[in-house]
């Protein structure tokens, strides 16, 4: 079964082409990665699939559902993680873990708990005191997701981990 489906997605900015007539079938348990240089449209493709932007032309689906009109449920499924995650300078790992955990209607301590000692994440720790390395394991344990959509993800990870 294909969770990423796309046909002729495309989209355009006024006269300028982001992606033009994308077709993409990605099936469950698959791994699956975009190369290409800066403004090969690898960012607009994925903001697309997570609902962000409208596509100007054709159609794209993860988990059946269009990724437009019902991103909302999409949304409650995905992991995704970008190049450089941005969270509030006071949190720590347990209190982002908690107010992600309230926004999804998901309890996410324990599983929360367990990726971070495989991590080796102190969750009491401020994200202001944490490397952007530190703050993409921390998203990776805010993700939970059953499709994790990963941004530049080699950026700040530690390989051996």
């Amino acid at each position: 079964m294909s969770i990423i489906c796309t046909a002729r997605l495309s989209r355009h900015y006024g006269r300028r082409v982001g992606i033009d007539a994308v077709d993409l079938e990605i099936s469950e348990g698959e791994t699956f990665g975009f190369l290409g240089p800066n403004g090969a449209g690898k960012t607009t493709t994925i903001r697309i699939l997570l609902g962000f932007l409208n596509p100007s032309g054709g159609n794209a689906s993860i988990f059946g559902l269009d990724c437009w009109r019902q991103s909302r449920q999409i949304k409650r499924d995905i992991g995704y993680l970008p190049g450089d995650l941005r969270l509030y300078s006071w949190m720590t790992g347990k209190s982002a873990l908690s107010i992600v955990g309230k926004i999804r209607g998901l309890d996410l301590r324990a599983e929360g708990a367990a990726l971070a000692e495989r991590f080796q994440l102190e969750m009491n720790v401020s994200v202001r005191k944490m490397s952007k390395g530190t703050r993409q394991k921390l998203g990776l344990v805010l993700a939970r997701p059953r499709l994790l959509i990963l941004e530049e993800p080699r950026s700040g990870f530690d390989p051996l981990m």
